[in-house]
């Protein structure tokens, strides 16, 4: 397996995050991902069990191709450990679920929030004694998604929470939160729910809409989902956000092969601007030529969360993923791009020396939720009704 020098501690809250989203970034790059600390918080037995599974499954695949062996047979001690790991670390909160009511959600984790930090600082002690003292986990990343009951207001909820202990450990929180397609009613208002807590207490946390995210994915494929199911536009939306996510892990873990080597207090600084949210735009080429073609198009195109007006000011970051690296003068192309067209006071590019294909993401905050596009009211409409003729 790969050897990393950073580990993460990587928490999935509700059951979308937990079952849809997270083993599909652990399926990316599991020789690397596997090093770190994997948590899932959910109201849901039946949930928190399918997410461990889904998982265990994800592992078991790696761990048998690796192994030769066929993965049905697979009962080996790594694939059993793994799995007890993640069930150990995990928390089930109330047992029944929270419905599509995410104050039922909000109200079962006020109850034991107590418990679930307990059992992260246990997760991060643990980690620093077994390794002697020579691995530590120095960044958690939260994944929660909008629109049900549980993800909804426990992922920002839970995310302060982190911001107003952590740091001071030294152990760094960054939260990313979904919103759902404007689409059904009740996700629409729980969507808003979402906006309302962030705004109301301040939530500086990095937010990928379901509409955007769609349409990042269509223009990068060059086509639409099939409609035959609705199913088919949540796995795209699914799919793009575990490419993000994977690159901003590898980079984080892989700090050896980043250069400059990326730090948290980079990405923290990010937080800086006040009452924003941030959001995420990716890049995919298969040849450099093809990446310096294409970059450009690429973030204003795949730009996850879209607002009526531009941001007035922005920080970000830009991470460029390959093995054989970018040119000097593209790089600095980025950051002069960052600084004029999403007028980014600070931009770093760094580069992650991994992987055969070019894969760039930028995280860039300054965002203000109260005006985002589609607007999250009961009543609006988005791409799910433009696509189904609706």
């Amino acid at each position: 397996m790969e050897e990393v020098s950073r580990k993460l501690l990587i928490i999935g809250v509700g059951s979308s995050a937990c079952i849809h989203v997270l083993p599909r970034v652990f399926a990316r790059s599991p020789e690397v991902f596997a090093k770190n600390e994997f948590m899932f918080i959910d109201t849901s037995s039946a949930s928190l069990e399918a997410a461990v599974d889904r998982m265990t499954a994800v592992f078991r695949e790696h761990h048998s191709a690796r192994m030769g062996v066929i993965p049905e047979r697979d009962r080996s001690f790594p694939v059993n450990l793994f799995k007890k790991r993640i069930e150990e670390n995990s928390i089930l909160l109330g047992g029944k679920g929270a419905g599509t009511l995410p104050e039922n959600g909000l109200s079962i984790f006020d109850e034991n929030k107590d418990l679930v930090l307990r059992r992260i600082e246990g997760i991060i002690k643990r980690v620093e004694e077994e390794s002697g003292g020579e691995k530590r986990i120095e960044g958690i990343i939260v994944v929660g998604c909008s629109g049900k009951g549980t993800g909804t207001l426990v992922t920002p909820f839970l995310y302060k929470l982190l911001l107003g202990k952590f740091p001071k450990m030294g152990v760094y929180p960054l939260g990313f939160i979904t919103l759902p397609f404007r689409f059904r009613p009740a996700d629409n208002i729980n969507a808003k729910k979402t906006v309302n807590f962030i705004v109301d207490n301040n939530v500086p946390m990095f937010v990928i809409d379901y509409e955007n995210a769609l349409e990042a994915h269509m223009y990068l494929h060059g086509k639409e989902p099939s409609r035959e199911s609705l199913r088919s536009f949540y796995d795209c939306v699914a799919e793009i956000l575990s490419e993000v996510l994977s690159v901003l892990i590898e980079a984080l873990n892989l700090v050896d092969r980043c250069e400059p080597p990326i730090d948290f207090y980079d990405l923290m600084r990010l937080l800086r601007i006040d009452r924003c949210v941030g959001t995420v735009a990716i890049s995919v080429a298969n040849s450099e030529e093809e990446f310096k073609e294409r970059w450009k198009n690429d973030i204003e195109s795949t730009m996850m969360l879209r607002t009526k007006t531009l941001p007035s000011r922005t920080l970000g970051v830009t991470i460029v993923r390959s093995e054989s690296g970018i040119p000097v003068d593209v790089a600095k192309e980025i950051g002069d791009y960052a600084k004029n067209s999403l007028r980014s006071e600070d931009h770093i590019v760094y580069e992650l020396y991994y992987g055969q294909k070019y894969k760039m993401i930028s995280l860039i905050f300054g965002f203000d939720p109260l005006d985002i596009v589609p607007e999250v009211t009961p009543t609006s409409k988005g791409i799910l009704h433009r696509l189904l003729g609706r």
